[in-house]
């Protein structure tokens, strides 16, 4: 799948472009990132089952607790430190991560604009690559710490990713509209009340 977003198909690695079908999981690492993959936990006694492939973003990725097929970062430096970190009991039930992606060069190079946070470029990745449902998960977009912070902790993404004058986020409303064709659900935060309607 090419996406609108005026990149030249020559510029995308055709070996992986529509490669993959079916849903996926985009998982971030908010704190709610727990509670927005119980649901796909419980046909599987607790445990995360085999119905949706999971693209990781960032740090997540070292402690997902099923499988992980795809790592996504904006930041290259740090992907083959978090997939090799990668928790021993994950990796010995569930098999090591496959495929590093980043908008930049060192890995499955995709060449998307940096804007929105990893987590848009996740998401163009799981387009491109050809799931036809994409599920965030742990991508509220909102101010609430990261999964390994203590509950006083905030992050800062509302000024990271702004709301821009009609009250939508500005880099994800643009996707909204052009590129994610209703594919793209969100199970909290900002991005839930933007992408689920």
């Amino acid at each position: 799948m090419i996406l609108n977003l005026g990149i030249g198909a020559p510029q995308y690695p055709q070996e992986f472009v529509d490669s993959e079908s079916g849903p996926c999981l985009v998982v971030g690492g908010a704190a709610c990132v727990w509670d927005d993959i119980r649901p796909f936990t419980a046909d599987y006694g607790g445990k995360f089952g085999g119905k949706y492939d999971v693209i990781c973003v960032n740090d997540i990725g070292m402690h997902f607790p099923g499988p992980v097929k795809h790592l996504y970062s904006n930041n290259v430096t740090f992907l083959k430190f978090w997939r090799d970190a990668r928790r021993d009991q994950f990796c010995s039930t569930y098999g090591f991560i496959k495929h590093l992606h980043s908008n930049h060069k060192g890995h499955i190079f995709w060449p998307w604009p940096g804007s929105g946070t990893s987590s848009l470029g996740a998401v163009y990745t799981a387009l491109a690559l050809g799931y036809d449902k994409v599920i965030l998960c742990g991508v509220p977009l909102d101010d609430s710490r990261h999964y390994f912070e203590p509950d006083w902790r905030i992050s800062s993404f509302s000024k990271q990713v702004p709301l821009k004058g009609n009250g939508q986020i500005k880099y994800w409303a643009h996707a909204a509209q052009e590129i994610f064709q209703g594919k793209v659900t969100a199970q909290s935060g900002r991005l839930k009340e933007l992408l689920n309607h």
